[in-house]
């Protein structure tokens, strides 16, 4: 029997190991004895190479091996050299410069180079060396990644073989953050990134047993905002705070303050932020910011005034989430044990719950708190008067908040609007339709993945030509992040 090699996602594991011709995996929740099953192959050969393949694909599926022999590393490079030739790249030929040397010392970091360029400029060849790009990048994970092939919550975007964009997955805290970054940092691949967006999460939950919010549960990672800037290299403009696409369990950390923030980072040009707002956030005071994403798990009264009162002179694309609240039921994931008439006390549920089992709880009743007042507030605050393009992401975007976008004089600034990815319907499109006189004006409207049926839709099509609205879902369920509070009942 060849050395088992040991897997973990969240609360679930995964094993697997040859014996002779056979391949043996077993998996199952923590702590429990899992199942396993037996796969035949032809030969000792043949079960090695079917093994490598289900590594390859529960890594791909976010599987963090935890034990067992790991993949050879890349063989070492010399750091000088690589210094000095990551310091001449500029063009598409220094990196082909770069991928011949890697290639030279064996390594497959610089195949990857060399494919995801030619991804880049060869359009005809570009998806065939694209899914080249990303077998390797499974199969050779440890060498090109090093540490961060284990980095629980991280994701990586690729250009031309180094990570252009990175979210930084990480305990929620100060120095668990901290240290991510700087691990990511220390990382050739790290070179060129151009967006950095720190990602913490929480991986267990209390059972909350009140139908009062469980909003006591969310924590505030950002202590030290000034440590965070020192150690971010001075290039990088674009951030983020609080990873996208969200877990139901990312409603659950704050978002920075908003003044802390411009004091420490004052020359972004791009950010993100998704979460929870502090009790007295400020307001964003950022000259050359051109880009805002901003994502509020229920956005009351508290965080629109925040955003309308904020200082963006330059900004161009507004990404706007309204949120919302909902409950959801612990059974749906852990039924409950029978009731002891003997131990009335005795519990019936475990004290705590994973991330992910929140993920698999159907929300009840969702609602929202954005008052019309606060939502014109935005519209007409001094954020936005450069604003070109607008999207709000919004499960709860009603008829009254959208008959408050149509009637706002911003419609006639901007170029396009994006109200897809939610629960829009037929009264809703009735508003839409009414205002096809501003509406008419835009360049682009996109309706994608709402609730319309096909005569709202097709009625929408008739009146605004200049929207897309697809065949509609009527199970869509918008935005993956959508609420905030979550109580887990009895």
């Amino acid at each position: 029997m060849t050395d088992k090699r040991v897997f973990e996602l969240d609360d679930k594991f995964w094993e697997v190991w040859t014996d002779g011709a056979q391949v043996f995996t077993r998996h199952g929740k923590q702590g429990a004895s899992g199942q396993t099953k037996i796969k035949p192959t032809a030969d000792e050969a043949a079960a090695a190479t079917q093994l490598e393949d289900m590594v390859a694909k529960k890594r791909k599926e976010g599987y963090k091996q935890t034990g067992g022999p790991k993949p050879p590393a890349g063989p070492a490079l010399d750091a000088k050299e690589l210094k000095r030739v990551l310091s001449t790249l500029t063009d598409v030929a220094s990196y082909l410069v770069l991928a011949d040397w890697l290639q030279a010392q064996n390594h497959p970091w610089g195949e990857l180079i060399a494919l995801q360029v030619g991804a880049a400029t060869t359009p005809k060849k570009a998806t065939s060396l694209q899914q080249a790009a990303d077998k390797l990048l499974e199969e050779k994970a440890d060498a090109i990644l090093g540490p961060l092939a284990e980095a629980k919550h991280t994701q990586l975007t690729w250009q031309s073989g180094f990570v252009q964009r990175a979210v930084i997955g990480s305990a929620p805290d100060q120095k668990a953050i901290l240290a991510a970054l700087k691990a990511f940092l220390a990382q050739p691949i790290a070179h060129v990134v151009e967006t950095i967006v720190f990602g913490p999460i929480q991986d267990e939950f209390p059972v909350w047993r009140d139908w009062d919010s469980s909003d006591e549960h969310i924590v505030d990672p950002w202590s030290d905002l000034d440590k965070l800037a020192a150690a971010i290299p001075a290039r990088v403009t674009r951030l983020g705070f609080g990873s996208w696409p969200a877990a139901a369990a990312n409603a659950y950390i704050r978002m920075p303050s908003f003044a802390k923030l411009s004091k420490a980072f004052p020359k972004l040009t791009a950010l993100e932020l998704t979460g929870s707002a502090i009790d007295k956030p400020g307001t964003l005071n950022l000259p050359a910011l051109t880009e805002l994403a901003i994502r509020f798990a229920n956005a009351g009264s508290r965080e629109l005034e925040a955003l309308a009162g904020s200082k963006l002179p330059k900004l161009e694309r507004l990404t706007l989430g309204l949120g919302g609240q909902a409950y959801v039921l612990i059974d749906e994931v852990y039924p409950p044990n029978e009731w002891d008439e003997d131990d009335e006390d005795a519990p019936r549920y475990p004290a705590t719950f994973s991330a992910a089992d929140m993920d698999h709880m159907n929300s009840d009743h969702a609602s929202n708190d954005t008052s019309v007042d606060a939502f014109d507030a935005v519209l007409a605050g001094p954020g936005v008067r450069a604003l070109k393009h607008l999207a709000i992401v919004s499960s709860c975007l009603n008829a009254e908040l959208i008959g408050a976008l149509v009637k706002s004089p911003l419609v006639k600034r901007l170029k396009t609007l994006d109200l897809s990815h939610g629960q829009l319907g037929d009264d809703e499109a009735k508003v839409l339709i009414g205002a096809k006189k501003q509406l008419g004006e835009l360049v682009k409207i996109d309706l994608r993945h709402n609730r319309l049926t096909a005569a709202g839709a097709k009625k929408v099509s008739a009146a605004l030509p200049n929207a897309t609205v697809t065949s509609q879902d009527k199970q869509s369920p918008g935005p993956e992040f959508f609420f905030r509070y979550i109580a887990a009942m009895e």
